[in-house]
């Protein structure tokens, strides 16, 4: 007999015993509960290097599903640009370097927060300086 196997996501419900802060754990729900003691089940770590972002840093919807779905980490966007801007790659990149030769003022929009979802402050902060050092006139 073929044995039958089911991948069930549940997006947006972290596993915590704790229920004093936790809708998901207060609330009354036997069938979840069944399937959990009854089924052969596993907990995934969803946030932090384990989804290839910072440490202790939130993850999301599209990283967790893009690490389920290749089956390895998959460094996120905010990992590759910090070690671009570490590294000095950002500044040195080519296609930066010809529009800012070509462009002396530069309007930069965008996010400014350090929650790392959508924007990160400090990816803000290395574009202004690199324009800095390149004499061109920002305006953010």
């Amino acid at each position: 007999m073929k044995q039958k196997c089911v991948l069930i996501i549940t997006d947006g419900i972290g596993y915590n015993k704790n229920s004093k802060f936790n809708a998901f754990e207060a609330a009354k729900k036997p069938s979840y509960e069944k399937l959990f003691k009854e089924v052969p089940n596993s907990l995934l770590k969803t946030s932090g290097l384990a989804v290839g972002l910072p440490e202790r840093q939130m993850g999301n919807s599209e990283v967790g599903h893009m690490c389920i779905g290749s089956g390895r980490i998959i460094y996120q966007n905010l990992v590759r640009i910090n070690k671009a801007i570490e590294n000095k790659e950002l500044e040195k990149n080519e296609n930066l370097q010809k529009l800012l030769a070509k462009c002396k003022r530069v309007h930069i929009i965008g996010l400014y927060s350090d929650g790392g979802v959508h924007s990160m402050d400090t990816h803000f902060k290395a574009m202004l300086e690199i324009c800095a050092k390149n004499g061109n006139e920002v305006f953010a």
